[in-house]
């Protein structure tokens, strides 16, 4: 998975860039890939982040959709986004995190079409249903003369998209596997001197929020793995409680107080609920930010056998993998003492290479194609008083 850092290649030296998107961590790490080429950039809010610091965004679903189909029509964020794009002289905007973004390109081409425009997907098809997923194509489809490129985080991904979304079009796609930047990599080691073979959980617990679905109720797959007598840290929530004696429960903490702490475990638990999917296309497709963090935070990873084919990419150069056919399976191989001590040290060693800074050059080439097709580097200061190019 880890690509090395590149020097910055001539043509990318006057280049500035503006990220657009969440206010998340992904944003942070285009940030840190974009500095580490040398490469000026800025970042501001997608429409739906904007609105929604705003007082909540309120368009419904007949209204999305004709945002898609003509782009984004809010004039306040329209207007907010132009300034920051015209402000930051950017040759080149980088949208993401999957299809959320796509009225927002649609619009922003539409009013400064000699930008470069590429988009990060992450997360693709996010569906977990035929019709869903069916629904994503088209729609990612009918915007892709919008965009020049596309980043996936997995060669799984990049295949997906040429078979099955792509069809005439010639869009670009690369891969830039997806990693925080090194300023959150944690420094110290978590201290953990625990003799029984024990797991940490960091995804969803809690399953009463709106965006929760099946495939994030791990309950029996829970209780399979305390009954075989695996020690399982995981954030309280009322459907955990159960009084399981193997059952440790943490307050709630955000992403960087999880990496922080992470060394101390056996292992992160990588896993869904597979069997309240109809299509499970994304879990082969994506690496969840979970892993991300995981890895990261310098503990090795447990995996189911079956599936999350794009996962197990991720982690060829890992070094620090477990994949298990049941929880039994699983027990046995965290109850060998020293092989797993050795595994926890070579997953704290690997961190250093799991950055984002360490894919800048994967993103430098994509860059590079797109902006060769450009008719020029620079834009000239007629094209910005005007918003065209």
């Amino acid at each position: 998975m880890a690509t090395e850092a590149m020097a910055p290649q001539a043509g990318l030296r006057q280049v500035r860039a503006c990220v657009i998107g969440p206010d998340i961590m992904h944003r942070e790490s285009l940030l840190a890939m974009f500095a580490s080429l040398s490469i000026e950039a800025t970042s501001t809010d997608d429409s739906h982040t904007f609105l929604s610091r705003a007082g909540g965004d309120g368009r419904g679903r007949v209204a999305r959709a004709m945002d898609i189909a003509w782009g984004t029509r809010d004039p306040s964020w329209m207007r907010h986004v132009l300034d920051a794009i015209d402000a930051s002289r950017a040759d080149v905007l980088v949208f993401h995190w999957g299809t959320l973004p796509l009225s927002d390109i649609v619009a922003i081409r539409r009013a400064r079409p000699a930008l470069r425009t590429m988009l990060m997907l992450l997360c693709f098809p996010l569906a977990l249903s035929p019709a869903g997923i069916k629904r994503q194509h088209l729609v990612l489809r009918r915007c892709l003369p919008s965009i020049d490129a596309l980043i996936c985080p997995t060669p799984e991904m990049a295949d997906y998209l040429r078979r099955r979304v792509l069809g005439r079009h010639r869009t670009r796609i690369g891969v830039v596997p997806p990693c925080w930047p090194d300023a959150v990599r944690p420094t110290l080691r978590a201290a953990g001197e625990r003799t029984r073979p024990n797991l940490v959980y960091v995804g969803r617990t809690d399953l009463s929020g709106k965006t929760v679905h099946g495939a994030d109720d791990i309950r029996v797959l829970m209780r399979s793995l305390l009954d075989a007598g695996i020690e399982l840290h995981h954030a309280r929530s009322p459907e955990t409680e159960d009084g399981h004696p193997n059952r440790v429960h943490f307050r709630p903490l955000t992403n960087l107080q999880l990496m922080q702490g992470m060394a101390a475990f056996d292992a992160s638990l990588i896993a869904y609920n597979l069997d309240a999917c109809s299509r499970t296309d994304r879990f082969d497709l994506t690496v969840p930010d979970r892993l991300i963090s995981s890895v990261l935070g310098g503990t090795p990873v447990a995996l189911p056998r079956d599936g999350y084919a794009a996962s197990k990419t991720y982690l060829r150069d890992h070094g620090a993998m477990l994949t298990f056919a049941s929880a039994h399976d699983l027990y046995r191989q965290l109850s060998d003492r020293a092989r797993m001590a050795e595994l926890k040290e070579v997953a704290w060693d690997a961190r250093n290479r799991f950055v984002a800074e360490r894919q800048a050059g994967a993103l430098a080439g994509l860059l590079d194609e797109v902006l060769d097709e450009a008719p020029q580097r620079v834009r000239t200061a007629v094209a910005w008083s005007g918003g065209r190019g």
